[in-house]
C-alpha cells in the first residue's frame, strides 16, 4: 500500500504534468488566436478587401493541422479556382496520355468518335501522330465523323454571352481543332492566320482597332490600317466550330469528311496523342480555359463515351471526395458564376492531390510565384526557390489564390484565400492577397 507520503508525492508530480500540459496548450491557443487576429487586421487594412468578403483556410498539408480559419466554410465565386477540380478529376481518370478519338475502320470507311482532345492541332503541343494517322487512312477511304456521343452545346452553362469575342471563351467541341480559335499574327511585314482560310471573311473597317467577329457567323472586321503596324496579335474564337473543323480536316487530309450521328461500339479501337501532363501544366500554369473545358470533357468520354460537361461533373461527383466537399460545379475552367466552393472544400482537394501525387509532379502543374505563370510577378522577395505553387482565379470582383505554401519553418501548408464582390480593381485585390499570403509566411 501506498504512503500517504508517496502519495503526496505522485499528486505533486501529476499536477505538474497537468499543468504542464494546460500551459502547454494555453500557449499554442494564444499563439493561434494572435495569428488569426494578425491576419484579420491584415484584411482589414486592405481598402480592397475590406470592401468585399474574404475567406482564408491554411492547414498542415501532412498533419492536417487547422492553422487559420475565416470565413473558410463560406460559398464564394471560385473564377479559376474551379480548374483545381479539373485537375483533381482528369488525375483520377485519365492515364499517361490524352485520346484523341476512338475509331472504328471499314473497307470503304474510316469512323471517328472525338475525344475532345484540345491538343489537336494547337499551337502548343505536337500532334503530327494523329495528323499522319488520318492523312494515311484518308487516302483510300472516307472519313466519317461521328456526333451521336455528344450533348454538349457550344457554350457553358452560366457563361457570358457577350464574351463570345475574347480568347478565352472559345466553343465546346467533341473534336476540337487549333484550340477552336483564329489567330491573327503580324511581325513587321510578315502576316500569319491560322487556320488558314478565313481571309475570305475579313472585312476591313475603320471603327475598329481590334479583330470584332459577328456574334452568330464567321464574319470579322479588321482594322483598317493593319497592314501600317509592325506588330498585331490577337485569337478569336470562331462560330461553329464543330463544322468548321470537319471542314479543316477534310482540307489537310484531302479526304471525303462525313458526318454522322452513331453510338460508340464496343469495338471501337483507341488513338492515344500527347502526354497528360503536358496538357494539363499548360491548363493550370496559365490559366487556359479552351484546355480545362475539354479535359473535362475528355474525363467523360474516358469514363462513359460521353462528351457532356453536365455528365461528366455528375459522374466525378460520385467521388467520396468530391460528395464531401460539396461543390456548386458547372463548368471546367471557372467561367460561370454559378460555380461556388468553400475555402475548406479546396483545401481538401489539394490536401489529397498532395497525398497521392508525388510533390515535384504536382507542384510543377501549377503557376510559380517569381517564376511562371498567372503568379510570375508575385512572391519576388526571395533569391531562395519559389515558395508557393497556387492557382489564381479571377473576373471583376473577384481574385481568389488557393494552393501549397512553404512558411519560413519550412513548414508545409495548403492555403485558399477567397476574395468577392470587393469595390476595387483585381490589380488591387491581388496586391493584397500577395501581401496576406506573405504575412501566413511568417508567422509559421
Amino acid at each position: 500500500m501506498m504512503s500517504l507520503q508517496d502519495f503526496l508525492k505522485a499528486s505533486s508530480v501529476l499536477l505538474t504534468i497537468c499543468a504542464m500540459g494546460i500551459l502547454a496548450s494555453c500557449s499554442t491557443s494564444s499563439k493561434l488566436n494572435r495569428n488569426l487576429k494578425t491576419i484579420n487586421q491584415a484584411i482589414e487594412a486592405s481598402p480592397a478587401l475590406r470592401s468585399g468578403f474574404t475567406g482564408l483556410y491554411v492547414a498542415d498539408v501532412s498533419t492536417g493541422e487547422v492553422l487559420i480559419s475565416v470565413n473558410a466554410d463560406k460559398y464564394f465565386t471560385p473564377a479559376s479556382n474551379v480548374k483545381i477540380l479539373t485537375l483533381y478529376g482528369c488525375l483520377q481518370t485519365l492515364k499517361d496520355s490524352l485520346t484523341a478519338f476512338r475509331y472504328v475502320e471499314t473497307d470503304t470507311s474510316l469512323i471517328l468518335w472525338g475525344a475532345a482532345d484540345p491538343s489537336f492541332l494547337h499551337p502548343w503541343f505536337d500532334s503530327e501522330n494523329t495528323l499522319n494517322f488520318l492523312k494515311d487512312r484518308a487516302d483510300q477511304k472516307a472519313v466519317v465523323l461521328s456526333y451521336g456521343h455528344s450533348g454538349q452545346l457550344p457554350y457553358g452553362e452560366g457563361w457570358m454571352w457577350d464574351d463570345y469575342n475574347d480568347y478565352y471563351q472559345a466553343e465546346l467541341t467533341s473534336f476540337p481543332a487549333f484550340g477552336n480559335i483564329l489567330l491573327l499574327k503580324k511581325e513587321g511585314t510578315d502576316q500569319i492566320t491560322s487556320p488558314a482560310g478565313f481571309t475570305e471573311f475579313f472585312k476591313k473597317d475603320n471603327s475598329v482597332k481590334r479583330i470584332r467577329r459577328s456574334s452568330e457567323k464567321n464574319e470579322f472586321l479588321i482594322p483598317a490600317k493593319l497592314d501600317t503596324v509592325k506588330a498585331f496579335y490577337q485569337e478569336v474564337p470562331y462560330r461553329n466550330a464543330e463544322s468548321v473543323n470537319a471542314s479543316l480536316l477534310a482540307k489537310l487530309t484531302s479526304a471525303d469528311v462525313q458526318t454522322a450521328l452513331l453510338t460508340v461500339p464496343e469495338k471501337a479501337i483507341t488513338l492515344h496523342s500527347v502526354a497528360l501532363d503536358t496538357v494539363l501544366r499548360r491548363m493550370m500554369v496559365v490559366s487556359d480555359n479552351m484546355l480545362a473545358e475539354h479535359l473535362l470533357l475528355q474525363c467523360g468520354f474516358v469514363s462513359g463515351d460521353t462528351i457532356s460537361t453536365h455528365w461528366t461533373i455528375n459522374h466525378l461527383m460520385k467521388d467520396p471526395l468530391l460528395k464531401d466537399v460539396k461543390p456548386y460545379w458547372v463548368d471546367g475552367s471557372g467561367l460561370s458564376r454559378y460555380n461556388r466552393l468553400t475555402p475548406v472544400s479546396l483545401c481538401k482537394v489539394l490536401s489529397s492531390l498532395y497525398k497521392i501525387i508525388p510533390e515535384k509532379r504536382l507542384f510543377s502543374m501549377f503557376p510559380a510565384g517569381g517564376s511562371n505563370g498567372t503568379i510570375k510577378s508575385m512572391f519576388t522577395d526571395t533569391n531562395d526557390s519559389p515558395y508557393v505553387y497556387a492557382k489564381t482565379g479571377s473576373m471583376t470582383g473577384v481574385y481568389n489564390l488557393s494552393g501549397f505554401l512553404t512558411a519560413k519553418s519550412g513548414r508545409k501548408l495548403v492555403f485558399s484565400i477567397m476574395n468577392n464582390q470587393f469595390d476595387a480593381t483585381v490589380a488591387e485585390a491581388r496586391n493584397a492577397t500577395e501581401k496576406i499570403v506573405s504575412t501566413v509566411r511568417q508567422l509559421y
